[in-house]
Formats: C-alpha cells, sequence, structure tokens
C-alpha cells in the first residue's frame, strides 16, 4: 500500500493523515488484499495507538457471531423458548394478548381484575433459572421506569410477583409503535420533526434522573390513536456514573441501525447522553427518507457502516427533505460526541426553530469537510 502522505503537521492534519491511511487499508481489504498492519504502524509511529485501536475494532467486529447468541439485532436478547405460552390468567390480570417477547420477558395487553382497566403486563418467565444478568435487567428495568415521571414516558403501575414470576404492569398504549406509522412521515417532515422533539424532551427527563435509555428505535417509541409518541422499553436503559458516562467501552448493547459508533466498538468512548441524541437522529432520518441512515447485509456489515460510514444526506434519498431539518439530522449522527447535540433538550430546541421558522442553530458542513469524509 503506498504512502498517504507526509508524516509531520498540525494535529489537524493528524486526523487527516489518519483517515487517508484507513480509507487506503479498507480498499486494499475489500479488493481481497491483505494489508501488513505491523508495516503500517512502523511507517507512521505518530498514529500507532490510534491505526492500533482501529485494528482492534476491526478485529471485534469481525468476531461477532450473531448466530451463536452473543447478539440479536432486534433488541439485544433471544427469543424465549417457542413452547412457553401465556397463562391465561396471572395473578389479578387476565391475559389478552402477547405483543412482544423475548429473553427479557413477555409483554402482554391484559385486563386487570380489581380495577377493570387495560394494561400493559411484562412478566419475566423462567425467574429460576434465569441468568444473573437477565434477572438484574428485568429489575434496573423496573427502577428506572419508576423514577420517571414524563408525560411521553409510559408510567410504571404496579411491581410485584405472582406464580414465582416478577412482573410489572405499566399503561397499555393502543395504537402500536412508531414503526408501524413510518410511511405517514415520510411525506410530512414537519411532523416528523414535531414528533421527535416531544420524544426528545422525553428522553432529556430521564437523562436528568440520570437514566442512558440504550436502545433507541421507532419500535420502541408507542404512538396513541391521538399521534401522542411515548418512550418504551427500558430494558437496556443504564444509570448515569457520576461522571457522566455510562458502561465502559466494550459493551454491544442496543440495535445496530440506530447506535452511535461509540456503541458499536470498543475503543470508541464511553457511552453517555449524546449517544442517545445519535439514536434520535438515526430515528429522524428514517422518518425523512424510509430507511436508517446504515443497513448491512449482515449484523457485522452494518456494524462496519456506523462505524466508519458517513450515511447519504437525507435530501438524496428524498429531495422533499428541508436543507434545515437535513443539517439537524446530520448533526445528531457526527461520528465524534464532541460534534452532535450536547443534549436531547439542545436538539429538542433547534427542531422547536426549525417548527417556528427561526434560525436553527446547526451549521450545514462545509463541501470539502462532507467531501473529506
Amino acid at each position: 500500500m503506498s504512502s498517504p502522505g507526509p508524516q509531520k503537521g498540525q494535529p489537524w492534519e493528524s486526523d487527516e493523515r489518519l483517515d487517508r491511511i484507513i480509507a487506503l487499508y479498507l480498499q486494499e481489504v475489500e479488493s481481497g488484499r491483505t494489508p501488513d498492519r505491523k508495516d503500517l504502524t512502523a511507517r507512521y509511529p505518530d498514529l500507532a495507538e490510534d491505526l492500533e485501536a482501529f485494528f482492534a475494532n476491526q478485529d471485534f467486529i469481525r468476531g461477532l457471531d450473531p448466530q451463536a447468541g452473543r447478539y440479536v439485532e432486534e433488541g439485544g436478547t433471544a427469543p424465549t423458548d417457542a413452547g412457553e405460552e401465556c397463562p391465561r390468567t396471572f395473578g389479578d390480570y387476565e391475559i389478552l394478548q402477547e405483543l412482544s417477547s423475548s429473553s427479557m420477558g413477555r409483554v402482554c395487553r391484559a385486563r386487570q381484575f380489581s380495577t377493570d382497566r387495560i394494561v400493559a403486563i411484562k412478566v419475566f418467565p423462567g425467574a429460576q433459572h434465569a441468568s444473573p444478568d437477565d434477572s438484574l435487567r428485568f429489575q434496573l428495568e423496573a427502577k428506572a421506569i419508576a423514577g420517571l415521571d414524563h408525560p411521553n414516558i409510559v408510567p410504571l403501575y404496579v411491581v410485584g410477583e405472582s406464580q414465582g414470576q416478577p412482573y410489572f404492569t405499566m399503561k397499555f398504549i393502543e395504537g402500536g409503535s412508531l414503526a408501524d406509522h413510518l410511511p405517514y412521515f415520510l411525506g410530512d417532515p414537519r411532523a416528523a420533526a414535531s414528533l421527535i422533539e416531544v420524544v426528545a424532551m422525553a428522553v432529556h427527563h430521564a437523562h436528568e434522573r440520570g437514566i442512558l435509555h440504550r436502545d433507541l428505535k421507532p419500535a420502541n417509541i408507542l404512538v396513541d390513536l391521538d399521534g401522542r409518541p411515548y418512550v418504551s422499553d427500558f430494558g437496556l436503559a443504564k444509570r448515569i456514573e457520576e461522571d457522566g458516562s455510562s458502561t465502559h467501552p466494550g459493551a454491544l448493547v442496543g440495535s445496530p441501525s440506530y447506535m452511535a459508533p461509540e456503541q458499536a466498538a470498543p475503543g470508541k468512548g464511553s457511552v453517555t447522553t449524546v449517544s442517545d441524541v445519535y439514536s434520535l437522529g438515526a430515528i429522524l432520518y428514517e422518518l425523512l427518507t424510509g430507511q436508517p441512515p446504515f443497513r448491512g447485509e449482515t449484523l457485522v456489515r452494518t456494524l462496519e457502516k456506523v462505524i466508519h460510514n458517513e450515511p447519504p444526506r437525507p435530501s438524496q434519498i428524498n429531495p422533499e427533505v428541508p436543507g434545515d431539518l437535513e443539517t439537524i439530522c446530520l448533526k445528531c449522527l457526527q461520528k465524534e460526541p464532541r460534534s452532535r447535540y450536547q443534549s436531547a433538550a439542545e436538539l429538542a430546541a433547534d427542531l422547536r426553530r426549525y417548527l417556528s421558522g427561526e434560525v436553527i442553530h446547526a451549521f450545514p458542513a462545509a463541501a470539502s469537510e462532507q467531501g473529506l469524509k
């Protein structure tokens, strides 16, 4: 592989050189060749640490086996035994319909006998045989929801145990998830902006109370019959640590098409509130274009795109996307966390400016910057 350029320069020049070296490396790999990694790090000693981190990310992604149960794209959980069925009655509840099922529990539509109200109930079946991690996640999800009180977050009603199985109940949102309503927003960018503005403020409420969602996607936003959105499914939520970060790098949780680069690979940095901002941008992108910013043929390919590729501009896919809304969306999707909106509230504020016809605070990337990316 030929030398991409000189080895000395200002810090920003080092970033450019690193990008060019990585781009050439990937071109070699795509062509079926195997570049010598040791030769590269020896040739560019000032970039050796960054290059080694990049190679580690590549090895991590290539080592993932989605069929081995290490990761399942939709929600990060594996299905429960198909032979198990929801009981017709469960304590004070009559089970009416199963809505979803995973190793994190079954969610059903149910009627509470004592109050005669319809609720959503999440039951953790086989709790006595569950792994400690799954049991802890179920408990943490209930605690996370219990600490939140926002009109656009699905509220928690009851936490309990019946027939040896932990459960909690929530408000039942009749109307389905945002994933069921995507075509409606494709022709109405203002409606898309309005919905994400509301969702962003709900997510900001969670952040202010120390909770990262970590799995924001259309399937986890419920929409009632009046079109009001509700953030749901805190099964992968994490309490923000005192330093403002979440887990250490390397934990792969979330849904690949909507997860931030720092979630998708180790060595990219800690998962923080701006990681949820990225996911909000990915949802907005899909509302505007009809597709998520990244989707590969396989899980591994999707993760590679999230980490290394820039998404097509929304207007390239849907020419009707307004320029300001495109700028807001792409700011959320910046690879570097510091280049995104630094809070969900900041994102919501810029969406309100767009909706009211004011000047937004985000700036579109210059043509030269887009070309470099």
